[in-house]
């Protein structure tokens, strides 16, 4: 599985990612994906192309049906990626996937892309 940004639009706070390139909203049911079999989502990473530089961050959040799971990362200081090998999050057809990107801070402009296994 893959999401991310592109073109003019930068992460910001309080924004969703879906799958594949370009998607970035406030509004998560603009970027919501449908899973179309049952699976476990793993092996989740995130990217950025500029670090946040200093005592900022970016947090990446997997969602699904609109709740936050325990499957998240965070980049800080001069991190350009970040992961979660350790939680795992099954989801059945129909469930709804995005990705939460969070921050409490104000870090570096930068695109960013997330990564991860989804298996049976």
């Amino acid at each position: 599985m893959i999401g991310g940004t592109s073109g003019a639009s930068n992460l910001k706070n309080n924004n969703y990612m879906g799958m594949f390139a370009g998607n970035l909203n406030a509004a998560e049911v603009q970027v919501q994906n449908v899973v179309p079999t049952n699976g476990t989502v793993g092996n989740f990473f995130a990217f950025v192309e500029t670090a946040p530089g200093g005592a900022n961050s970016w947090v990446f959040t997997v969602r699904k049906n609109g709740v936050s799971t325990a499957v998240t990362c965070t980049l800080s200081g001069t991190a350009q990626q970040c992961g979660d090998t350790t939680h795992t999050i099954a989801f059945n057809q129909g469930d709804l996937i995005s990705v939460l990107v969070t921050t409490a801070t104000s870090p570096a402009t930068s695109h960013g892309q997330w990564t991860a296994t989804f298996g049976p």
